[in-house]
């Protein structure tokens, strides 16, 4: 038997990447797809973000089935969702669903992108018609495929981690690439491809290799040692219904579900409609697009510390709250910023554009980090006390829900809405296309704001619906609550039944055939199954009631660990993935694992530090005053840290022409010292 252990840091970081190739692509079809094929909201770059700045779809039909695509992309995670938790329960083979989504999932995602039916300027209503059939018919297999493969591997966060600290530090891994994935596709790809005059379709053609990163969980397996159990062998399958029934009655889940509908169809209008506002209403390049989104998507890893670090001081919902608020007055940016105001003025518009990114990224990291730790945590103390484990119907009804939501907002309001434009008589020169363009009001696409931010606002006050926090005790007495209402009901069926039974055997006593006797007592067999299968049920709801539930101990608990050992690879990795940011992260975690081990620093060398993590030749300053601190802890432990290391950093890369270099070497240093401390505390602990 097989298995994916997570017992190194950086096989969290690797497990967390998992879905960064498919997201990324998925989030590059969510953001330019539809606005390639009707390009009636743009303006700006109008040839690179289309096929030749020409309507390839029908306006009319395409919108339609393009949202029940997406609407069909929920429905069809709950099947999955079961098929991939079931799969898991009987097998412990529940990777074996990617290998069964990764080729049509590659294959349909290309089609998807190449209208057969052509993509001139020239084309008539029945090739419109046609390539929109065409589209459609293949984005249904990408939605299905794409779906399975990813429900696989979201369920799997809570068989995989061993603690809600583990898991609440792999979503917050798996947020980092998210926001990867959306700074390449709303930054880099606009600035890169832009620049070479590669157009938007041809892009997501070339990208497509990427989603090999879902293989990742498969290559991570490994044989568990002779005499090692294997907890899912004793697991048993969960039916698709008692899934359903169980997600759909966790109070905290549907509240949460809730609010994220609310907030998603915000989220989604934005998203898919950030370009049109950009390039439409804004009438910036391509160019200045990255500009904007790279400050929006750039602060993200530090928004998810500080993030984490108030959701466990204040609880997670006025701090999510805060991020609805946050993102709702960023949207007004593209009001402020719009040519509207400014005309053809470039630098207001930047101005302004980019202080509303900074401001929605607080919001952003927090969008993206809950839809992965609240199901998970939920999912974890729910088998613990139940003893099923249904975790990606958890991810598949929240899919569902975001889908339809998401669908509404994105593909059928959002691509109506763009259709409504009036011309203003100018031109305008388009460099790709190599012609004068027609320049109209995007008067639709200027609703958009407006709209977000209402859903905003709505989603802030639907927040007071959801627990403070979502702790393991929090989820606990929900399921304890469910069972306690549960078990009259049951007890109450079982009376009627076995009063059914009763009934049928006096009726049959008074019978004078002993056949007919027989047959009349057989055809109670049904009834007294009913009985025995409520029976069960009954004792399972009371062994719920009765459980005895140790928080500190739950596999739910968020607990402080005294120090926790950090990969070099993952930190580093982290390091150059996020252009530096996480670099900033990791000084703000070292402050915290300083102050554990036994040395508080003074708010002057925290600033240099800090500071260091922009202007590299203040490292050398910064890593002397780390060395005295590890020196400190070398004689307060009785240790050989090496602390003597970071003189070739301050030699050593001072000299060199990649300044940044020094951060990244002295982190990785920092790190290993951390470790042999935690090493050292732990011993001392057993």
């Amino acid at each position: 038997m097989k298995k994916v252990s997570l017992n190194k840091r950086w096989k969290e970081v690797l497990f967390a990447a998992t879905g960064f190739g498919p997201n990324l692509l998925m989030v590059l079809m969510m953001a330019y797809f539809t606005d390639a094929v009707i390009p009636t909201g743009l303006k700006a770059d109008i040839g690179f973000w289309s096929y030749g700045g020409t309507i390839i779809v029908s306006t009319i039909i395409f919108p339609i089935l393009w949202t029940i695509g997406r609407v069909f992309d929920g429905i069809v995670d709950v099947p999955l969702a079961a098929f991939t938790d079931n799969l898991k329960n009987k097998t412990g083979k529940r990777w074996v669903a990617i290998l069964i989504a990764v080729a049509p999932m590659v294959i349909s995602f290309i089609l998807c992108w190449i209208p057969i039916f052509g993509k001139s300027g020239d084309l008539s209503l029945g090739q419109q018609i046609g390539n929109s059939i065409w589209i459609f018919f293949w984005s249904i297999i990408f939605f299905a495929s794409y779906t399975l493969a990813l429900i696989t591997f979201y369920g799997a966060l809570s068989d995989v981690c061993e603690d809600q600290t583990q898991r609440a530090r792999v979503s917050a891994y798996k947020s980092v690439f998210d926001t990867i994935s959306y700074a390449l596709v709303y930054a880099a790809i606009p600035a890169i491809f832009k620049a070479i005059g590669l157009p938007i379709w041809q892009v997501a053609l070339y990208g497509t290799p990427l989603m090999v990163t879902i293989l990742f969980p498969i290559f991570m397996q490994k044989k568990v040692p002779a005499g090692e159990t294997v907890t899912f062998n004793e697991e048993k399958a969960v039916p698709i219904g008692v899934s359903i029934k169980l997600t759909l009655e966790s109070k905290p889940f549907m509240k949460w579900t809730l609010v994220n509908c609310v907030a998603f169809f915000g989220l989604q209008m934005f998203l898919v409609a950030q370009n049109t506002l950009i390039s439409g209403v804004m009438n910036l390049g391509a160019g200045w697009a990255a500009v904007l989104n790279t400050c929006a998507f750039a602060p993200v890893p530090l928004m998810l510390y500080l993030f984490n670090r108030l959701r466990k001081k204040v609880g997670v919902r006025p701090v999510f709250q805060s991020a609805l608020l946050s993102f709702g007055i960023c949207i007004f940016s593209f009001c402020l910023g719009s040519q509207w105001f400014w005309g053809d003025q470039l630098m207001p518009k930047l101005i302004i554009g980019a202080i509303g990114g900074i401001i929605g990224s607080w919001g952003i990291g927090a969008f993206f980090m809950m839809p992965y730790l609240i199901p998970t945590s939920i999912a974890s103390v729910e088998e613990e006390v139940t003893g099923k484990n249904h975790s990606a119907m958890y991810f598949a009804i929240q899919a569902l829900a975001t889908s339809i939501v998401g669908a509404i907002a994105s593909s059928l309001v959002y691509n109506y809405l763009k259709l409504w434009q009036t011309p203003t008589g100018e031109t305008m020169y388009d460099e790709i296309l190599g012609k004068n363009v027609d320049v109209f009001w995007k008067n639709g696409v200027s609703m958009v704001p407006f709209i977000v931010f209402v859903a905003c606002i709505l989603g802030f006050f639907f927040c007071f619906l959801m627990p403070k926090n979502y702790t393991a005790r929090t989820t606990y007495l929900d399921i304890k609550e469910s069972a306690e209402r549960r078990l009259p009901k049951l007890e109450k069926k079982r009376a009627v039944y076995m009063l059914k039974v009763k009934e049928g055997e006096i009726a049959a006593e008074h019978l004078e055939e002993e056949s007919a006797k027989e047959l009349a007592l057989k055809s109670l067999d049904g009834v007294r199954a009913k009985i025995v299968k409520i029976e069960k049920d009954i004792a399972e709801t009371k062994a719920i009631i009765d459980y005895k539930f140790d928080e500190a101990h739950s596999i739910g608990n968020e607990e402080d660990r005294v120090l926790e050992k950090n990969s070099t690879f993952a930190n580093v990795a982290l390091w150059v993935l996020s252009g530096g940011i996480f670099g900033l992260v990791s000084v703000l975690l070292d402050f915290k694992k300083f102050k554990i081990a036994g040395v508080k620093l003074s708010a002057g060398v925290k600033a240099i530090a800090i500071i260091a993590c922009f202007v590299p030749s203040l490292g050398i300053l910064a890593d002397y005053k780390f060395k005295k601190a590890f020196e400190e802890l070398e004689k307060q432990h009785e240790l050989d840290l090496g602390s003597k290391r970071f003189v070739p950093s301050m030699i050593i890369f001072a000299c060199i022409p990649v300044p940044f270099m020094m951060n990244v070497y002295s982190l990785a240093i920092r790190t290993n010292m951390f470790n042999k401390i935690s090493d050292k505390l732990q011993a001392k602990g057993n």
